[in-house]
Parts: structure tokens; sequence; C-alpha cells
């Protein structure tokens, strides 16, 4: 039905047509009933005819009528006339923010007051878990008196149309599938964010990220992201970061930073909360808190943890002031009181690495797997901030005094006031195992994997030695210091030539004599208030009694902690638990926050069907599947060490083979007789290379200072792709011909490269990075000039290619993919990825740790973990009982 001024729908006049776009036209019109003027929308014919669409927009117009603030247009009705199902909305005066942006951006208190209007909108619709999926300036009004009102909230949802709109303001959705689904690209290409562009699941983040957008928009007159066409847009949204230099000299910092958060390419980084940018925008306004930024508001953090129960929060409020054990005689024991809080999305990337408890017991500082800054939790206000300029922070201490966070980052040592403020730089260190603060008000740190402790005042300035290594006692490194009560002594591990966590010391160190002596064996040694020193060792965590006088260990030890992970045997993590004065614990549940999980081996077919192989489940961490198909080398944790395992696939057997010390992530030889592995056995990681076929332990070291992988061979086996680490440029990607060991670059960008797996044919070279700000998979050629393409579309991790050539195979958020390519115009040109399982079958529902190809590519050896992963942190209020080496049984 054509539609014309003059005409009446219902009781209904339409007086003229005010826009038009893919969702429909508008036109101006009287309420005759009513005597008032509306909107009317018209919704396209072939949306009207589709009944199952219609009955699901019906219902999302339901809920979006319940919207009831001033600055959101609201929905007066559905109605239908004659087959035409149009929508009467509130008719709003003024101008749309896209008309007024063609005269150029808005002065910056105009902007910040118009963005702050925005997000209050936003953040009505979001406490009611209504997202708009379309916010651009032209679904914005500025009416005459100053006020802004949001339009055709949530319609993008409801109509999920699809229209190949060239026009970039006009171009909101372009397959029509639900919106919570994969697969959905569903928001105008400009403002979408990149999960809505690759048709990823989307919820209140997209809403975020087009704000910022819009803002930028506001400021610098400019799209954030602009293209001539659709793809272009998308390209840049996917790729690119917009101009900051646009912005004017008048955006504060504070802005600035706001605008960083709201457009992080991936969700998890983003800001979670409008709310907190609302509350950003009026302090800035305010001039509250001056141009400079304290803390990041207290939801505005890349990834929001959410507490369990509140109640039991009240307890552990109440619990810290009641729970320390006095030095003398214990407390009676109590009840154990523990508290949980975990991530929203329960995936890999987002455990817990680092964390930390402050001595007060207030405050927990952490850190997440993918390294996406430092993060505190305030335990009596129930809060979670990011910790500004921390994003490339590790290995996080507290000083004395809960007042400052100490951390490394970006070849630095920096503290950071828990109150607020910037990071302030202490002094250079290499690559540090951690750092203590002590009640001097020196830092102790370990300026390298393979050093003595060094001390700094903690206002900075030049380190000094405090230890010194006894290399003809064996020893390769100083870790970890840990200050006893009156700041004199330290306890520290010590790492030895042999190379492994399981023969490492517990180091005792006078700072007034420089002096040092072992108190035995054991790793990761911490005194706790309670008169206890607590440490690892063969995989388990022990107890005993410490004389502070003495300066002695008192006693036998016992088993505690059960619930926590053992300490990683590559001994780069040690932060699992931490007590505070106080008596509080906190740590990383077992099997479900750590870095590795049991697992087991199945074959994976095309149609799903997975095959369990008769091994037993183990903590595996690398697999590499023999030339022939017949037996498959893993490594895996045992016992609290690295170790690597010889799998027969006919027999169903399995042998540990011996080593000397930390061995992992084998890689088969070509020959099928030879396999390379990385190894600590002389301190630093480095390549070895053993010919199983002799039977004989004998390795020879190939590679020095790698990435703690080997890599892959070429496919005459005659060089090794390998990964090292650059403090310049992260980990970068070498080749190593094995004859005359000669080393050349082949990948050296500013980012992580790791995981190289060198193509069936020898010429190209497989890889993963995270230069786009995910991880995706990328090939180049492996020797001579040509482009790197990028082979994963949604995020991509652990290529490897399929023997036969023509398909390389990745993971990616747990699920296999496969992408087919041709090479025969001499350039790399793959295909659009698809799952690996397309022929009629379900994945498996537990996420694909490994994977490799069996020879005929047609299934995946894949490693499946007996649970999945959450990143989940327990506080225990009275934390002292956990050390009375029962509590962990249960």
């Amino acid at each position: 039905m054509s539609l014309a001024p003059g005409q009446s729908l219902l009781h209904y006049t339409l007086i003229e047509q005010i826009g038009a776009g893919g969702m429909g036209v508008v036109f101006k019109a009287t309420d005759t009933k009513l005597r008032r003027e509306v909107a009317i929308k018209v919704l396209p014919d072939d949306f009207a005819k589709d009944q199952e669409r219609l009955a699901r927009f019906e219902r999302e117009a339901h809920v979006l009528a319940s919207l009831n603030h001033p600055g959101i247009a609201s929905i007066h009705g559905l109605e239908e006339e004659d087959g035409v199902r149009f929508l009467v909305l509130e008719l709003v005066p003024g101008e749309t923010l896209a008309d007024r942006l063609k005269r150029g951006p808005l002065p910056v208190d105009e902007a910040l007051t118009t963005a702050k209007q925005i997000a209050e909108a936003l953040e009505q619709a979001h406490e009611q878990n209504i997202v708009h999926r379309d916010l651009k300036p032209a679904n914005i009004k500025l009416t005459p008196e100053g006020k802004v009102k949001v339009l055709d909230f949530g319609l993008a949802k409801a109509y999920e149309s699809d229209t190949s709109s060239p026009d970039l303001e006009h171009s909101p959705t372009v397959l029509a599938s639900p919106p919570t689904m994969q697969g959905m690209i569903l928001g105008t290409a400009a403002y979408m964010s990149p999960e809505q562009a690759r048709g990823r699941p989307v919820d209140k983040r997209a809403d975020i990220f087009a704000f910022g957008s819009v803002v930028y928009e506001m400021l610098t007159g400019q799209r954030a992201f602009d293209g001539e066409t659709v793809s272009d847009a998308i390209v840049a949204i996917l790729d690119y970061e917009p101009n900051r230099e646009m912005l004017p000299q008048a955006v504060s910092y504070r802005v600035r930073d706001l605008l960083g958060r709201c457009l992080q390419k991936n969700p998890r980084h983003r800001l979670r909360d409008i709310g907190d940018a609302r509350i950003e925008i009026e302090e800035t306004l305010s001039g509250e808190l001056g141009p400079e930024p304290m803390v990041a508001p207290a939801a505005a953090l890349s990834r929001r943890v959410v507490w369990m129960t509140v109640a039991v929060a009240v307890g552990l409020a109440a619990g810290l002031g009641i729970s320390r054990f006095g030095r003398g005689t214990p407390e009676p024991r109590r009840d154990v009181q523990r508290i949980q809080f975990e991530f929203p999305h329960l995936v890999e990337s987002t455990r817990i690495e680092w964390l930390k408890i402050s001595p007060n017991g207030r405050y927990v500082v952490y850190e997440p797997r993918d390294e996406s800054g430092l993060f505190l939790r305030d335990l009596s206000a129930l809060d979670v901030r990011m910790l500004p300029g921390t994003e490339a922070g590790d290995g996080p201490f507290f000083s004395p005094d809960s007042r400052w966070v100490g951390f490394l980052g970006e070849g630095k040592l920096k503290k950071i006031a828990v109150s607020g403020g910037l990071p302030v730089e202490l002094c250079d260190v290499g690559n540090s195992p951690g750092a203590a603060w002590g009640p001097d008000d020196n830092i102790l740190f370990s300026p390298t994997w393979a050093s003595g402790l060094y001390a700094v005042s903690a206002e900075g300035g030049e380190p000094r030695p405090v230890s010194t290594l006894d290399t003809a006692q064996g020893e390769a490194g100083h870790w970890w210091p840990r200050f006893l009560p009156g700041g004199r002594h330290v306890l520290f591990t010590v790492y030895t030539d042999k190379g492994s966590l399981a023969q490492a010391k517990i180091g005792l160190l006078d700072l007034d004599t420089g002096s040092h002596r072992s108190l035995g064996q054991g790793a990761a040694p911490r005194y706790v208030s309670n008169g206890h020193l607590v440490y690892h060792r063969a995989g388990v965590y022990e107890v005993s009694a410490f004389d502070l006088a003495r300066l002695e260990i008192v006693g036998s030890p016992r088993v505690v902690l059960h619930q926590v992970p053992a300490l990683d045997p590559a001994g780069w993590r040690e932060n699992l638990f931490s007590f505070s004065e106080t008596g509080a614990l906190v740590y990383i549940d077992r099997g479900v926050g750590g870095t590795w999980l049991e697992s087991s081996l199945y074959w994976l077919d095309r149609r799903g069907q997975l095959e369990r192989l008769p091994f037993p489940p183990m903590v595996y961490t690398a697999l590499s599947l023999a030339p022939n198909g017949e037996r498959i080398l893993v490594s895996a944790i045992s016992h609290g060490e690295f170790v690597i395992q010889l799998l027969d696939l006919e027999r169903g057997t399995f042998e540990e083979l011996d080593f000397e010390s930390n061995s992992l992530r084998p890689r088969w030889h070509p020959d099928g007789k030879r396999f390379a592995f990385t190894s600590s056995r002389n301190g630093p990681w480095g390549g070895y290379l053993r010919d199983q076929s002799t039977g004989q332990p004998e390795s020879a070291l190939i590679v020095s200072a790698l990435d703690e992988s080997p890599g892959d061979f070429t496919p005459d086996g005659k060089e090794l792709v390998f990964a090292r680490w650059n403090q310049e440029t992260g980990v970068d990607l070498w080749l190593l011909d094995l004859e005359s060991q000669d080393e050349k670059p082949v990948v050296t960008l500013r980012s992580d490269d790791e995981f190289p797996r060198v193509s069936p044919d020898g010429n190209w070279l497989a890889y993963e990075t995270d230069r786009s700000g995910v991880e995706e998979v990328y090939v180049e050629p492996l020797r001579g000039p040509g482009r790197a393409v990028r082979v994963s579309s949604q995020g991509g991790t652990k290529a490897v290619w399929s023997p036969p050539g023509g398909e390389i195979f990745y993971a990616v958020d747990g699920r296999a993919m496969v992408a087919g390519y041709q090479t025969s115009s001499g350039a790399f040109d793959p295909e659009p990825p698809v799952p690996f399982i397309h022929e009629e079958g379900e994945a498996p529902t537990k996420s694909i740790l490994f994977l490799e190809p069996s020879s005929d590519g047609r299934r995946l050896l894949v490693v499946l973990p007996e649970q999945e992963p959450r990143a989940r942190i327990t506080v225990v209020t009275n934390g002292f009982d956990e050390l009375r080496g029962d509590s962990g049984q249960r």
C-alpha cells in the first residue's frame, strides 16, 4: 500500500514524510483522538508478511514500550490497517545529531553534555536488559531546549531485517537470524562493534562501543571508523584505531581514556557499564577531579566480576576484623567462611594469572591471563576497577601499609596508588620473576630469571644488589622474595642449574650481611603471620611452623591448600594464593582458574563424533602426532613437573621418557625418529633434539633463549622455526639451519607471534598473533617477500596444516575451524573459514585445548578438558584455619 501525506491510518492523519531507512518510512502525523502530533513508522511490506518475525517484533515492542525516561523517545503503540503495520512513536522536535554534525564538531562542553544525556538514556535501558544495537547520530535527536532524545531504542533487535544499503548512515542489518546467535550482523556499519561486524553475540557492550564512536564524532566532526563502502567501514572497525590526534586539545585526559575504554575491540576489555561513562563525564564537566585521571571508575573495567552472594560478602567484611590469630596461642577454630566471584564468560582467556590480597585484608589485586591490565577489588565496598596505565602490568604486590600496588611492566618496576593516580616508574628491570615491598620502604626484585636479588627505594633510584648467586652450588636464579617480620631477613626461591622447580630450595637472606642459606627443599616460600611457613614442594603445598627467633623451620610439614592449583612447574606464576596480615586468604580455585586443566585425548571427525583414546586423564600441555600416525608425543604435568610421554596408538601403551629436568612441548622431526623439545635444564629455556630410535636419553642443544616452544620443522627436516621473546618487539619467529646453526628472523613485529607451523610444501608459515588486539591466525611466505594474510575471521589459535595440503585447521572459542586455501597463483589465497564439523554433526560441548590433524586430514586429535575452565577467585575470612591440615579435605 502506497502512502502519502493527507492519507489516514486509523485515527492518524499523515502530514509529511520526515524520514526513511532500512527499517521503514517515517511520517509526521496527527492523532485525531488525543489531538497530538506523533511519528508514524510504517514497516516494510516484506516484514509485515513474515508472521514469525512479526510476532517476535510485537513481543519486543511490548518490552520497549515499558521504557520510561525523558531521554528515550516513547513507543505509543503498534497498529495495523488494511495490511499496513505501523508503529506510533513520540514525535520529537529538533534536528538529529547527524544533521548537526554536518555543520562540524560540537564544542567540547556541549559534546560532553550531549554525551552525558545519551549515557543516561542508555543506562536506563541497560538496567532493564534492553540493548539499542543501532546507536548512531541519526537516531539521536537534539531538541530546541537542548535536551537529547534517543530514537528507535531496541528496534534493531525487533526488526532483524535484511538490507544491503550502501549508505553507511543507514545500513543497520545484514543477516536475518536471531541477534543473540552467531552469524548475525546487526547495527549501522560505521558505528557497529567488532563483535557485531563479525556476526558474534552482542550485549550492552556493543552499545558502549557505538557510544564511544558517537562521542568521538561529536568532538572531532569525523567518524571514528569510516570508509567509502560498508565493507571499508567494517575493515576499519576490525583492523584500525581512530586517530586520537584529531581530538581537540581541550579534551581532558579523562575523556581520552574513557574513549579508549569504550572503543576496545575485544568486548572483554571494554568498559562494562555505561553508567560509569556517565559518572566520568559528569565529574569531568564539574571539574571535581581535575584534568588528570585518578582511578578508573568502579565498574569501568575490561572484565567485571560478579559476586555470587552479597550475604556472604557482609560476613566477609565482618570476618576481616575478627579472624586474625594471635602470635602466641591460636584462637579457637571457627567455621571457614568463603565468598567466590568469577567472570561472566567461562573461557580460557579469562583465567587469573596473578592475585594478591593487601596486608590489611581490604583489597585484592589480580591480573587476567589475557594481560589486559591489573584490577583492584575493594572487599569492603564490593567494587572493582582497573588500575589505569597497567595494561602491560604483571606480578602485582602491595606496600606494607596497603596504600600502593607495585608491579612490573614495559621493562620497568612501577607503583600506583590505591587511592588513584597514574603509575610511577621506579627503575629499569628485565624479564623479572617478581618483587616484594619491605617495611623499610625498599622493594626487592630479581631483574632477570637468572640473577640474584636487587633492592631499590620505593621512591625510585638506582638498584643495588643484595644477594649473589652461588654458582659453585648450582644456583641459577633467586626468585620471588618475601620479607619476614622486621624487614631484615628475606625468604626466596633458589632455582638451580638442574632446571627443575622440584629441585628448588628455600633461601633465607640476611640483608645486613648479604649472606644467604638454605632452609631445605621447596619453592615460593612465604611467612604467614600466625607463625607458619607455606611453600610448594613435589606438586603440593606444605606448611610448617617457623621459629622467628632462630629463623628455622620446626616440626613436621603438613599438606594444605588442597583447593589451590599446584605451582606451574615452568615457574612463571607463583601468586596463586595470598594471605593478609588479618588472616584473610584469597586463592584461585584448582581445576577451574589455574593455568592447566586435567584433560583427555580424543579423535574428532567432521560429523562431531568423538573417539576417546585409551590413555588416562592428565594435565596435557602439548601434543605431536608422529608422521606415520602411530605414536603421539605429549607433554604433561606430573607431580609438579613437566614430563614428556610417548603414547603408542596401536598398543594403547604409554611410557614416561627420562629427562633430567622440566621438558615440554615435543615436536616430531619429519624422519619420525627424532623430536625437538624445550627444557630448562641449563637454567633458561632452550630447544633440544633427541633421537628416540636409539633408546638413549642423550639430547643436543640446538637453540637457546626460546619462548618455551621449539616450534616446527621444515618438511625436509633441515630447518626449525622457533619463537623467541624480545623485550622490544614481543615474541618473534626465527628460522634455524640445524647444520650450520645460522639463525635469521622471519617475523619481528611489535606483537606476540607464536606457535609457528610450516606448510606441507615448506613454502608457507602459519602462526598465531595478537597484532589486531585479539589472537588471530596469519599465514605468510616462509622465505622471500610477501604479505601476511589473515586466515581466521573471528579469532583463532593453534593453527595446524592438513598433511595432504589444501586446508588449515585452528581453534577459536574452543571450537575447531577449517579454512581451505589455494597457492596456484603464487600467493596464499584462503577461503572463508567454516566449522570443522559441518557434515550434519554437532561440536563437542567441551572446549578444545589442543589439536593435531591425522595424516589424511579427515580427523583431528584433540585434547578436551575434564571440566570447563573458569576464572574464579575465593576469599576465605579466617584463612589461617586452612593451615591446620584438614580443612582442604572436603
